[in-house]
């Protein structure tokens, strides 16, 4: 969807410009003028200008590493010693094994994630204690308490592990804003001088145009073969600001800083170095302003903008008057867009150093345009920790309830069962014996799920005491008065209670002597008290 909408966009940039060139004409009826090409110079100038400044790139926030490693570090807290051990030389876990194959974990992830699985096994035998980890209160958990947070962690974590996955290439790198800045620098300057480490005044007469010019600046200034100057941005300025060696334009066709130069004429008397490097300088100091994406896009609009139509089948950037581009007054100084008139080509990409400056901008907006996932991926990295955190908290505390009987686990939740069940994921007997049911391939792999059946029957068995009508004829139910219910016990201790109906039991809010009593009903579901159990 995106490259089909960045295609039309693109066609219909083609044909406005397709358009504009149409109507363009050059801007001088008669001979060239002095600062005839000025618009043309402050263009290219702009170039010449960037290559040598500073490239500030969008800032990219990194990978929240921390917390995505502390996720896993519950993960591994909570986890079986037998998946605990795997990181450690031995079984007093002070060494962790130096690698993924050593752990032998390369087939269950670890060729992918060792660097942090190996740190949260740092983090876990830390001394002193970690404190963060401290705080969490996982290693203090055990038994039932353990397992829920163990199951709960673990889909926390996987979904953490998506999520870094999906994490931009392009930010991976601590600095990978300072990477692309260099990276589109050294593109300025190839784009403008030739060569990624090329300087001002390190440059030649052979990098600036890519050889030597042998030919006269008519043939060399058009991009048809192509001549040699439209190779870099120094050498279009030649072409649009070097005179020929007749007819020549006074005062200069650039600016007077240009006038008195020697005229182009051939092989004999082509700008040399000293010339080019003169050429650049009369684009005034390169100033600290910075380099931005939005800031190539214009330049380069800016100058796409400055080229005319003739009645000729060419374009041009520069001041033509007839017969090409000699650099005399008479004729023209320019570069010369070959064939190019009325059709729907971009002229600039005949140019091969744009192709360079776009490239800069390219990478400098693609970073924008990565940012904001890179940013909104920390975001939920760091709600991922949060969220491990509580959950450690919330089920260490819903099963300090179960065990004080506070949820009266007659009849469990489905929730409750899914828990139970999945606690047992790595034991088949552990699994079976919740009264769960087996979907692993091995005794060692689940899953372990609900098994309704069970359920069905267990809750036929936890009501076989009481009849049709209503009326228990066994158990605490089997008493019709309060007086009755609050004599049932056993030396001191209360075996039955006196109170109204629950929303899970035939009638809510009657007051009855329910069969409800956690410590003394023997009709409990096998399930929950598999469930309970596990505290012990």
């Amino acid at each position: 969807m995106l490259l089909s909408s960045a295609s039309s966009t693109q066609q219909r940039n083609m044909a406005a410009i397709a358009f504009i060139l149409s109507l363009r004409v050059d801007k001088a009826a008669g001979n060239v003028a002095a600062a005839n090409n000025k618009g043309e110079h402050a263009a290219l100038c702009e170039f010449i200008a960037m290559a040598q400044q500073e490239v500030e790139a969008p800032h990219l926030e990194s990978l929240d590493v921390e917390a995505y490693r502390r996720v896993h570090l519950l993960n591994l807290t909570l986890s079986y010693d037998d998946w605990i051990n795997k990181f450690y030389t031995d079984k007093t876990r002070k060494t962790t094994k130096v690698s993924s194959a050593e752990a032998g974990l390369d087939d269950k992830g670890g060729k992918l994630h060792w660097d942090n699985w190996k740190w949260a096994a740092e983090r876990l035998t830390a001394q002193p204690e970690d404190t963060k980890l401290k705080e969490t209160g996982a290693m203090q958990l055990s038994g039932l308490a353990k397992k829920m947070a163990g199951v709960a962690i673990k889909g926390i974590a996987a979904k953490a592990a998506k999520l870094k996955d999906s994490f931009p290439e392009e930010a991976l790198p601590a600095d990978a804003s300072k990477q692309a800045a260099t990276a589109a620098a050294k593109k300025l300057r190839d784009a403008a001088f030739v060569g990624v480490d090329t300087a001002l005044s390190t440059l030649t007469q052979a990098t600036t145009f890519g050889g030597t010019p042998a030919n006269n600046r008519d043939v060399e200034c058009k991009t048809q073969g192509p001549g040699k100057g439209t190779h870099t941005a120094l050498a279009a300025l030649a072409c649009v600001c070097w005179q020929g060696n007749t007819n020549t334009v006074t005062h200069g066709v650039c600016n007077k800083a240009m006038e008195g130069q020697t005229g182009w004429n051939g092989n004999s008397n082509k700008p040399g170095t000293s010339d080019l490097i003169k050429l650049a300088k009369s684009c005034g100091p390169a100033g600290k302003r910075k380099v931005t994406a939005a800031r190539l896009r214009a330049a380069i609009t800016s100058l796409r903008n400055l080229i005319t139509g003739h009645d000729t089948d060419n374009l041009y950037l520069g001041t033509f008057i007839a017969t090409g581009s000699s650099g005399s007054s008479d004729s023209g100084v320019c570069i010369e867009f070959t064939n190019l008139a009325g059709g729907a080509d971009d002229p600039l990409t005949k140019l091969p150093w744009i192709n360079k400056v776009e490239a800069a901008a390219a990478e400098l907006e693609k970073l924008t345009q990565v940012s904001p996932k890179a940013q909104a991926i920390n975001i939920q990295l760091a709600a991922a920790e949060t969220e491990a955190n509580q959950a450690v908290k919330r089920d260490a505390a819903e099963a300090e309830e179960t065990r004080k009987g506070n949820n009266n686990p007659t009849v469990a939740t489905p929730a409750l069962r899914k828990t139970i069940c999945e606690a047992h994921n790595k034991s088949k007997t552990e699994c079976l014996g919740a009264q769960c049911k087996w979907g692993g391939k091995k005794d060692d792999d689940g899953p372990c799920i609900v098994d309704e059946s069970k359920v069905a029957e267990q809750t036929t068995q936890a009501r076989a005491g009481e009849k049709k009508d209503g009326a228990a004829s066994t158990g605490c139910a089997k008493h019709g008065t309060k007086a009755e219910c609050d004599a049932d016990k056993k030396v001191d201790k209360q075996n039955c209670s006196w109170r109204k109906g629950k929303d899970n039991e035939p009638e809510p809010e009657k007051e009855m002597c329910p069969n409800g009593s956690f410590l003394v009903t023997k009709q409990l579901p096998v399930m929950v008290c598999a469930f309970v159990a596990l505290l012990f």
